[in-house]
């Protein structure tokens, strides 16, 4: 890690926070690539000039940080390899305003990093390593000059995968150009568009004015107009949904299948979700044998549930 010096600082701090508004790190790079189903890049820059505070961390993030040491030791245990956690912040030498911080390093043989997730999304299930995870690591491996990042990712509180991704140097060159665009309309105050993301942060940046009021034209009145249409149709077609799906379970009663010209639609009995309560067993600070036995002890399995689904067939 050459091309990085490590600033020892205590992640989660007041100095990590403050250290964080001099640059853009990993976590905040799908933000700015637009790949975060989150935070906007308007977000990230009004976060980073000050202007807005951060949001705060969600319960998600919260149960993350309670699991890490629980999935770091699966990690572990899976592949053999030692860990050790970076206790700091990366940044790069030749690019200050690019810095990262790291869940574990392995120890020992070919280094890399360990990037720990813990996820409930169904992104994880599109593709291997959803690609705001991708762009965040991605980014670790830029700052550090690291070639290799292992996901380690608890997955619905029950299924555990690692996945592998190496670096490469073409991709990261023209990542590293948007973001550096990006941090120099910070430096700038340059602001970026604001996104369908935008709709919360907008009442931050404008404060109102109770003595104001403005008017427009035709147009205007046609967009007031096309809002209204928008949201009365998008909670009619919710209801649609709900309503047409009790005719039709009204019609299936206790048959699986329903067989219909190009269209099927099935409701079966699925397993009840087996659920494994990390929260307790990362509390217990368990490693080794003893982490079978307390899986064992909070594993529960929900009651069985009818699942429905409507499909168009296959063609051919």
């Amino acid at each position: 890690m050459s091309g990085a010096r490590f600033v020892r600082v205590r992640q989660r701090s007041a100095e990590w926070l403050a250290l964080r508004q001099q640059g853009i790190g990993a976590s905040d790079v799908p933000a700015v690539l637009g790949l975060s189903p989150y935070k906007s890049r308007l977000t990230l820059w009004l976060e980073k000039r000050g202007e807005i505070d951060p949001s705060p961390v969600g319960a998600a993030a919260e149960r993350g940080v309670i699991l890490e040491d629980a999935v770091a030791t699966m990690y572990s245990r899976q592949t053999g390899r030692r860990l050790r956690q970076s206790h700091g912040m990366y940044v790069r030498r030749d690019l200050p305003w690019m810095y990262a911080s790291l869940d574990r390093l392995t120890v020992g043989g070919d280094q890399r990093i360990v990037e720990i997730k813990t996820s409930a999304s169904p992104a994880w299930s599109i593709n291997p390593v959803p690609l705001d995870v991708v762009a965040q690591v991605r980014w670790q491996m830029a700052v550090t000059g690291i070639d290799v990042v292992d996901v380690a990712a608890l997955l619905g509180g029950l299924v555990f995968r690692v996945e592998t991704i190496e670096r490469d140097l073409e991709i990261e060159r023209q990542m590293i150009d948007e973001v550096a665009d990006f941090w120099q309309s910070i430096v700038d105050g340059v602001q970026p568009e604001a996104t369908h993301l935008d709709t919360g942060v907008l009442g931050q940046i404008y404060r109102g004015d109770p003595d104001e009021t403005i008017y427009g034209n035709d147009e205007v009145a046609l967009l007031l107009s096309r809002y209204l249409d928008a949201r009365s149709a998008a909670q009619q077609a919710d209801r649609d949904v709900d309503t047409i799906e009790v005719e039709i379970k009204e019609m299936m009663q206790t048959a699986t299948r329903l067989d219909a010209d190009r269209y099927v639609a099935t409701w079966r009995e699925a397993a009840g979700r087996e659920v494994i309560d990390w929260e307790s067993i990362a509390r217990s600070s368990a490693t080794g044998s003893d982490l079978d036995i307390l899986v064992e002890r909070h594993r529960k399995v929900s009651a069985p549930v009818r699942r429905f689904v409507v499909k168009e067939k296959a063609h051919g």
